[in-house]
């Protein structure tokens, strides 16, 4: 079911491959659409690891633990944590906007 959902939104398979067993069957009746925003919200998670910043991500901000990064545009300017902050700690990329509007 995952495999055939991660194929219709056009996503990599290995997203479901990945999955533990115990996270697959939590998954076991679950609407689809439920499914599909699991999928997308594993994906973006996926590249946020590997230092690419999420399309929807256009917004500046300043985190008190990493400094300038891109968020969502209703995302407050400043903020003391951030979707980066766990990946920055485990040594991940984080791709930075420029400084200036960043500092806000």
């Amino acid at each position: 079911m995952l495999l055939r959902l991660a194929a219709d939104e056009m996503l990599p398979s290995a997203l479901a491959l990945g999955l533990p067993d115990a996270d697959v069957a939590a998954c076991d009746g679950l609407p689809d659409d439920t499914l599909r925003a699991y999928l997308r919200v594993l994906h973006r998670g996926a590249d946020m690891d590997a230092g690419i910043v999420p399309a929807s991500y256009t917004q500046a901000a300043h985190c008190d633990g990493c400094g300038p990064v891109w968020l969502w545009p209703e995302a407050p300017s400043r903020l003391i944590a951030c979707p980066w902050c766990f990946r920055r700690k485990a040594g991940r990329p984080i791709p930075r906007p420029p400084a200036d509007r960043g500092e806000q």
